[in-house]
């Protein structure tokens, strides 16, 4: 029992050193920063995010994106409705579904550069 306990708190002690030395190399090869430097889809800067999913250097940049995506979508939903595509379509003729949707897609993503991005 006590070399069984004392087998467990090496192997618990390892884990640990391993994972702080782990830690500490990530923390010198990202210049003192837990994630590494990227690329702004925004702007094109270098900046080092604050968690995995950040995309974007400036929340101004992640508001106009967040903007950009619910008027795309919302303009998907109107144009599919106004030119009559419908799921039934998609159950008849599923490339002609495929054409009208790719068309109305890039002619929502033309009002949403037009009107948030490029303004």
């Amino acid at each position: 029992m006590e070399k069984a306990n004392r087998k467990k708190r090496r192997q618990r002690e390892s884990n640990a050193a391993h994972r702080a030395k782990t830690k500490a190399e990530r923390w010198a090869a990202n210049d003192g920063h837990k994630y590494p430097n990227r690329i702004c889809e925004q702007c094109v800067k270098e900046f080092y995010p604050n968690s995995t999913r950040q995309r974007f250097c400036n929340t101004d940049y992640t508001k106009v994106h967040q903007q950009a995506e619910a008027l795309f979508s919302r303009l998907v939903k109107q144009l599919s409705e106004k030119e009559g595509v419908t799921e039934a379509l998609k159950a008849e003729n599923q490339m002609l579904w495929v054409q009208r949707m790719n068309n109305i897609r890039s002619a929502a993503m033309e009002i949403v550069s037009s009107e948030l991005i490029y303004c």
